[in-house]
């Protein structure tokens, strides 16, 4: 046990940004073009000639980013790569 007070503690207690705070986020969307295709085996692809959305904000309806929509050929790349990470992932340790 502490020997100090709870004031004490309080007072000496160093706090990172709050959870709400969404710095981090727009820095990430800003450190990537605010612009995304598919994830697709560890990479950003590209999904050229497709419909594009806008991802907003649901708590301000702020535009974060535009989407490209993928196609089931893209999901059928997805499932692929997943399966083939599959064993390597799982044989990771927890920690």
């Amino acid at each position: 046990l502490s020997s100090k007070s709870i004031s004490e503690l309080l007072s000496t207690m160093e706090y990172g940004p709050a959870p709400e705070d969404d710095g981090a986020m727009h820095a990430w969307l800003d450190a990537h073009g605010r612009s995304f295709g598919a994830f697709i085996n560890g990479e950003w692809r590209d999904l050229e000639d497709r419909n594009v959305h806008t991802a907003t904000a649901p708590s301000t309806g702020e535009a974060l980013c535009e989407v490209q929509e993928a196609n089931a050929s893209d999901a059928d790349a997805a499932v692929a790569a997943a399966r083939a990470a599959h064993g390597e992932w799982a044989a990771l340790s927890g920690h």
